[in-house]
């Protein structure tokens, strides 16, 4: 069972790097990289603590270190501010105003009450305050147009699962 969940695991990341249009690894390296059962491990461990719903508070690194999951998810993503993490879409209609300009990260795989409307005052809010809205969607079809139109409004980016596959690859492939 285990090492069926290897192929797959890997599998996933050869797709997920060989279909994506960036920098991808040389075929030696990307071969180097999916023989290296230390390196899939690493990647392993870091899509199931960034796909966790709730998201926890800190993230284990290599060894015994562990850094805050917002700090991980902004140097791992490349965003410049590391705001707080939301996995209830819901949560932003709550917006305090000690946020302003910072940026929000919304970690979910649903928002199934999510609308046109509430787009529309979120929106209004977070340009009001200067904040940014980023979204990884923990699915692999696109979010709602609606959730989409918020992120995409405030300045803020949207990954899919798919996104996650290829960048978790290169992060660790990199390194």
């Amino acid at each position: 069972m285990r090492m069926l969940v290897r192929i797959v695991f890997t599998l996933s990341l050869f797709l997920a790097v060989t279909g994506a249009a960036q920098a991808a690894p040389s075929p030696a390296d990307l071969q180097k990289c999916l023989n290296d059962a230390g390196k899939l491990e690493h990647a392993r461990r870091i899509l199931e603590v960034m796909t966790l719903q709730p998201t926890p508070a800190l993230v284990p690194l290599e060894g015994a270190r562990f850094i805050p999951a917002n700090a991980f998810f902004a140097s791992f993503f490349q965003t410049p501010v590391q705001g707080p993490i939301i996995n209830d879409i819901d949560e932003l209609r709550f917006i305090p105003f000690t946020l302003s300009g910072t940026s929000l990260l919304i970690v979910t795989k649903e928002a199934r009450s999510w609308d046109a409307e509430k787009s529309r005052k979120v929106l209004a809010v977070a340009r009001l305050q200067n904040i940014r809205i980023s979204l990884l969607w923990l699915e692999t079809q696109a979010p709602q147009a609606a959730l989409d139109t918020l992120v995409k409004e405030s300045g803020g980016q949207v990954w899919l699962l798919s996104d996650l596959n290829r960048l978790v690859f290169q992060y660790v492939c990199s390194a």
